[in-house]
């Protein structure tokens, strides 16, 4: 089915011996859905002891064709839709009855007749350009196209209920500026060739097209009903093909058979495309569940404006995407050429001066520095100036290898070395003593004073707090170094432990104190 066009079925014949399958001949009737349709084209094919007719069957309307009209009416006349019906089907013997749904405009129509019913309708089609033939049977129906559009709630999704939509736009044809010319002047002078019209023949254009589209100049246009420059105008921007047409072709898996202008939704939602359509043209196959009902869909103005849309948003998002990758392509290049620019050069640490670097940073600091660099270049980010030195540290847990100098008990930070060595310290006892004679019980105590107390009755004044802070000594030496001495089997038998004062502190591995003196009775 075709809209104004076409209305046909299609379909294969198996020789089943029946009187039906003898019956199919051309312009014999086939009814289907309670439509009739004469056979127009039959193809009988024989294979492998099959016998087929391959049947084309076109609705029995088109044989309006059959009417002929051999009166015409001369001039250039106002008429109607009805007008038009009536003067070709009026006291017709084949049977065709009209009717006009919807309100049309009446239009001027020049030297109308002398043609046949399959004319009637082109002129009805090209005259009033919102016409709809969509006949029942034998009766002639002209549909105003909002009288037959009816939105029924069903959608075309893209992925959903559809695996494929096809958008064809095709400039081929674009014209928006046509030369006009009107009904001519009967000529009632002695200057037989001179042509003198209505009006002055002028250029139509279509501003908006031209903007649009630039100038595609189109053929002349003529045409003897128009005696006014303004109806001519009118007439001709519609007849332009000012847009390019837009043409969707879709399948759809769904039960039914689709009706003819009715608006659906379309969607394709990773174009970003959505717009409303009408079903200006479908194939079928009510017999055959396998395959998937052809939609072509219309070319509404408002389709092709959403159709720009969508292509305007995708060519602006591809736009800013390409922007970007730009952007990020420059300052990778300006990365890179910081990078360069700063690079840095380095010397290793000698090997032999590795494992005295290590015992000293494990006590000095976390961080052990294994390398001399020198900035080859201005190095903004660390703000250092080209040829500047300076070490890079590490964490000592980092470094590959540093476990073969200092054992697992150095740490990340100063205070827990110092307090692994006051532990290992602490170790470090004599032999027990031999045990004293047991003490006396001594006497009762008497309740005594806090040392706040007693500070207070010498002479101290201030809070407690203060005075807690006045009993704090001057801060201590810090540790420096750490020397200690590994036997081949891996174990610390002693070393040295230096402070930032200068003095020293002997580490020494199990070994014995002296005897304790014996204990006295106590008091």
């Amino acid at each position: 089915m075709e809209l104004n066009s076409q209305y046909q079925l299609e379909f294969t014949a198996y020789d089943d011996q029946s009187v039906a399958y003898n019956s199919l001949s051309v312009e014999a009737s086939v009814y289907w859905q309670d439509q009739e349709y004469i056979v127009k084209q039959v193809a009988s094919a024989h294979s492998s002891g099959v016998n087929t007719i391959q049947v084309t069957a076109v609705h029995v309307a088109y044989e309006v064709s059959r009417v002929r009209q051999r009166q015409v009416k001369t001039g250039t006349l106002t008429y109607s839709v009805n007008d038009v019906l009536a003067f070709y089907l009026s006291g017709n013997k084949l049977g065709f009855t009209w009717q006009v749904i919807g309100n049309f405009d009446k239009q001027q129509i020049t030297d109308l007749g002398n043609s046949s019913g399959k004319d009637m309708l082109s002129k009805i089609a090209s005259t009033w350009s919102d016409a709809v033939f969509w006949p029942d049977n034998k009766n002639i129906r002209i549909y105003q196209h909002d009288a037959i559009a009816k939105n029924l709630g069903n959608r075309i999704d893209y992925l959903h209920n559809t695996s494929e939509v096809k958008l064809t736009y095709d400039s081929t044809g674009l014209v928006n500026q046509v030369k006009v010319y009107g009904k001519q002047k009967e000529n009632t002078g002695t200057d037989s060739d001179k042509t003198e019209y209505y009006f002055t023949p002028f250029l139509v254009t279509d501003e908006q097209s031209v903007k649009q589209w630039e100038l595609h100049p189109g053929d002349d246009l003529s045409d003897e009903r128009f005696t006014d420059p303004n109806a001519m105008r009118a007439s001709a921007l519609a007849k332009m093909t000012s847009d390019p047409p837009l043409t969707i072709e879709t399948s759809e898996q769904r039960a039914g058979e689709p009706a003819l202008m009715e608006i659906r939704r379309l969607e394709i939602r990773p174009s970003g495309f959505a717009t409303q359509v009408e079903i200006v043209a479908y194939k079928y196959y009510p017999l055959d569940k396998a395959k998937s009902t052809e939609v072509t869909l219309n070319n509404r103005a408002k389709t092709i404006l959403n159709y720009k849309k969508a292509g305007s948003d995708a060519l602006d998002k591809a736009l800013a995407a390409l922007k970007a990758q730009r952007k990020a392509i420059l300052q990778a290049a300006e990365n890179s050429q910081r990078s360069y620019d700063s690079r840095l050069a380095g010397t290793p640490v000698p090997a032999n001066k590795k494992p005295q670097m290590a015992v000293r940073a494990a006590v000095s600091r976390d961080d052990l520095p294994l390398y001399t660099l020198k900035v080859a270049g201005d190095n903004p980010d660390f703000g250092l100036p080209k040829g500047s030195q300076f070490a890079v540290l590490t964490k000592a847990e980092g470094v590959l290898g540093l476990a073969g100098y200092i054992s697992n008990w150095l740490t990340n930070n100063n205070q827990f070395v110092f307090n692994q060595i006051k532990n290992l310290i602490g170790t470090i006892k004599g032999d027990p003593g031999e045990p004293g004679r047991p003490g006396k019980d001594g006497n009762d105590g008497h309740d005594g004073q806090s040392a706040y107390d007693i500070a207070v009755a010498a002479g101290f004044e201030g809070t407690k707090e203060q005075w807690l802070a006045s009993l704090k000594g001057d801060t201590g030496a810090s540790l420096s170094a750490i020397a200690l001495t590994v036997d081949g089997a891996g174990t610390i038998v002693g070393g040295e432990v230096t402070l930032d004062n200068g003095d020293t502190l002997p580490v020494k591995i199990n070994q014995k104190g002296d005897k304790a003196d014996d204990t006295t009775d106590g008091d």
